[in-house]
């Protein structure tokens, strides 16, 4: 007969205060509770390695909770693994005995894993603290009686003896019908949530092409719209003449050094003032009608009366500086000397700036004037114009 591991008092003598199915229930669970006390205190303490290998996060946390749920069926207390030791199990016996002296457990299991939930490849390495003994095993697990094989296994490896013979019957490869019919429907569950993973990636794929698309379409309208204000801007700028009334007066300085006489001529200078009066026309942008007097004096003297146009070009968006060319036929009379009148052609290159209000100071450059009497000038002018 079993000694209970505590002593239960007597009933006081008279009548219970209970009835009769009471005090049996009541002996009953204190008969219960002496009973598994003694198989509680001879638990074995077993330190549980979370498993490693090559298996995805789901089947290695599956195969921990069943060898877990199996040392818990077999009679065994399952250890929780610190931190520091889960990243570095033992792998010698002498390793092993000195993890289970510091955790004060009586067996280590040491478990990797690799495979499917259908069938996965366990290895086992176990080590026993009483002597140092390490075993190691490698079985095949499958879905199906999955529970009862690892309780097998683990009774083998858990006990004083170790594995023994059972070695070889333990590590026989499994295979049935209803194996091969997990396996497959394994394989097609992993098959589907390939092409459900590849279709969310299209479906992904595609949102960021749309997105990408619709990103480059609003860049493109953007510039777009940048291009079309840049070139309203532009061709918006100031033209010559735009700002006011169409007329313009100017008045200023000429010079023109002469570079080429009739024959029996010389050469000099021929300075003077003259004065234009030009006309700008609308839809005619940038071009003016002009006439212009004017007297010299140096090495001749007379008069010049000439007309023509003006072209002046916007060439700079928000300066209003304008360059062109001034073309003028006309007359130049010699007061002097031979007094008769010539023809006269002249041809400059001419800058006009607007630098205030309706005034702009207007110069010719490298201007070229030739007369039928065979003289010509290379000079230029400097005028200021205003417009009314």
């Amino acid at each position: 007969m079993r000694r209970l591991p505590f002593t239960i008092p007597h009933a006081p003598p008279g009548p219970l205060p209970l009835g009769g199915v009471a005090r049996t229930v009541v002996w009953a669970l204190l008969l219960g509770l002496s009973l598994a006390a003694p198989r509680l205190a001879q638990a074995d303490q077993v330190l549980l390695f979370p498993p490693g290998g090559g298996g995805d996060e789901e089947l290695r946390d599956h195969v921990e909770e069943a060898l877990a749920d199996a040392l818990i069926s077999l009679e065994h207390q399952p250890m929780n693994v610190s931190a520091e030791l889960a990243d570095s199990p033992p792998t010698t016996g002498n390793e092993m005995r000195a993890v289970a002296e510091m955790e004060r457990c009586q067996w280590i299991v040491v478990p990797t894993v690799s495979g499917t939930r259908a069938r996965y490849r366990l290895e086992l390495q176990v080590g026993q603290a009483a002597d140092g003994r390490l075993e190691h095993i490698e079985v095949s697990m499958l879905g199906d009686g999955e529970g009862a094989r690892l309780r097998d296994v683990l009774t083998a490896m858990l006990r004083q003896e170790g594995i023994g013979d059972d070695a070889v019957r333990l590590t026989e490869e499994p295979d049935d019908a209803a194996t091969r019919a997990a396996e497959a429907a394994e394989a097609e569950r992993l098959r589907q949530e390939a092409e459900e993973a590849e279709r969310e990636a299209e479906e992904e794929r595609e949102r960021e092409e749309a997105a990408r698309e619709e990103f480059l379409a609003r860049e493109r309208e953007r510039a777009a719209a940048v291009e079309a204000e840049r070139q309203a801007t532009w061709e918006g700028r100031e033209q010559y003449g735009q700002r006011s009334t169409p007329w313009m007066i100017s008045a200023g300085l000429d010079l023109r050094p002469i570079v080429a006489t009739p024959a029996g001529g010389s050469g000099g200078m021929l300075w003077g003032l003259s004065g234009t009066v030009g006309r700008t026309f609308e839809g005619l942008d940038g071009f003016e009608l002009r006439a212009t007097i004017g007297g010299f004096g140096g090495s001749a003297s007379g008069l010049t009366l000439s007309g023509g146009g003006a072209y002046l070009h916007s060439f700079f968006q928000n300066v209003p500086l304008f360059i062109g060319l001034a073309l003028e036929v006309g007359l130049f009379q010699q007061l002097t000397g031979n007094k008769s009148a010539s023809f006269m052609l002249r041809v400059a290159p001419t800058i006009s700036w607007r630098f205030t209000g309706d005034v702009s100071l207007e110069a010719a450059v490298l201007e070229v004037q030739y007369m039928s009497i065979g003289a010509a000038t290379l000079g230029g002018s400097l005028k200021l114009a205003y417009r009314f």
